[in-house]
């Protein structure tokens, strides 16, 4: 996700006229200013104007996707499209996928969508065309939001309700240390195809999850799957070296599991508040944490200072949250962390203008999202 920002970085763009330089927009409209010599040719394009010449000076093709394929003077909107079409792949994508593991177990959905995903993106770091490569993120987008989404599912499945707490600790400092992986590749290689390829390969791993990845037990219990169940018990009273009386929890009856549909879930106006209520924070929180995590790329003199502060920043955030959950709950964490986000967001419109403050103000904001 984040290697979009450092394969397209900002560019530097001036208009050639002659033997002078002008401004220009970020469509590669000439902007001079009114009376300036060459300002009748406001709202031109440069490069399109006869002896006219876009000229960059921070990027060429070799280290910015953005000037290979020719997207240098392009709408923001198709510029960022690379990352966009990520999101709606996974929209598309994640709740049908969500329906297969349901019916079919987390272990294959997992795995299956862990190895499109290297796949897939191993082969947009050679994609010829920037058509080619939008295709290819929309497929890593579906592929990795499943593996994110069903892994979730399947990771409170795995671990018991007393150890759940930790799952928190761990999301968060395997997160950031992806973050720290990113920056560290981009300081290895400023070509945006060996960025991409480099960053992406740790993916490999997806490859041995078939021999290393156990199926839920939760979804072996509800579809009966006895043997298999055997082999999980088995193997997790070797690791755990316990042997747990299983006929403390046994049934008398088999636990079928059953799925509302869409027209009885809407008939709760209690479900359909807390489906709100959920939304809304997620959104609010997806919001902050990752234009934040983005504009970090690009705050400042570098591209590494700011993102690198915004990554390690995580890890003690996602320490934090496993006593804070024991000791006051998730309501009063959530509520309290929202307050506090506001409030470091008023605090970065207020030191706009000071470096130092307005980035200790995001990463506050970070903190609290996080």
């Amino acid at each position: 996700m984040y290697v979009m920002s450092f394969v397209q970085l900002n560019l530097n763009k001036t208009c050639r006229i002659g033997n002078e330089t002008v401004k220009i927009g970020q469509t590669c409209e000439i902007e001079e200013d009114p009376g300036a010599r060459w300002s009748e040719w406001n709202g031109e394009y440069c490069g399109l104007v006869n002896e006219t010449k876009v000229e960059i000076s921070n990027h060429n093709a070799r280290t910015n996707l953005l000037i290979e394929f020719s997207l240098h003077c392009s709408h923001w909107f198709f510029q960022e499209f690379g990352l966009t079409i990520f999101t709606i792949g996974a929209v598309v994508a994640v709740p049908f996928m969500s329906m297969l593991a349901d019916r079919y177990g987390r272990k294959p959905i997992i795995v299956a969508t862990a190895i499109v995903a290297f796949l897939a993106n191993l082969a947009a770091s050679f994609s010829p065309n920037y058509a080619i490569f939008l295709v290819l993120r929309a497929i890593v987008g579906a592929s990795s939001d499943t593996y994110l989404s069903v892994g979730s599912v399947a990771t409170c499945e795995y671990i018991s309700e007393k150890a759940r707490a930790w799952i928190t600790v761990v999301y968060n400092v395997a997160w950031s240390l992806g973050m720290v992986w990113t920056l560290l590749v981009t300081l290895m290689t400023t070509d945006w195809r060996w960025r991409y390829f480099i960053v992406v390969f740790p993916g490999v791993y997806a490859f041995v999850l078939w021999a290393c990845l156990p199926e839920s037990p939760h979804w072996l219990i509800v579809k009966n799957r006895t043997e298999r169940l055997k082999k999980y018990i088995k193997t997790a009273n070797r690791i755990n070296k316990k042997t747990p009386d299983f006929r403390e929890c046994q049934q008398n009856s088999h636990h079928d599991e059953k799925h509302e549909g869409l027209k009885a879930l809407s008939r709760s106006k209690k479900l359909i508040w807390i489906l709100f209520a959920n939304g809304f924070i997620e959104m609010v929180i997806s919001l902050v944490y990752f234009a934040i995590s983005f504009l970090c790329v690009v705050l400042g003199d570098d591209h590494v200072t700011a993102f690198l502060y915004s990554s390690i920043i995580e890890i003690p955030a996602g320490l934090a949250v496993l006593p804070l959950m024991m000791a006051m709950g998730r309501k009063t964490i959530v509520i309290w962390c929202l307050v506090f986000q506001t409030l470091s967001l008023i605090g970065v419109t207020v030191f706009l203008d000071v470096y130092s403050m307005k980035l200790g103000m995001m990463l506050v904001a970070k903190v609290m999202a996080t």
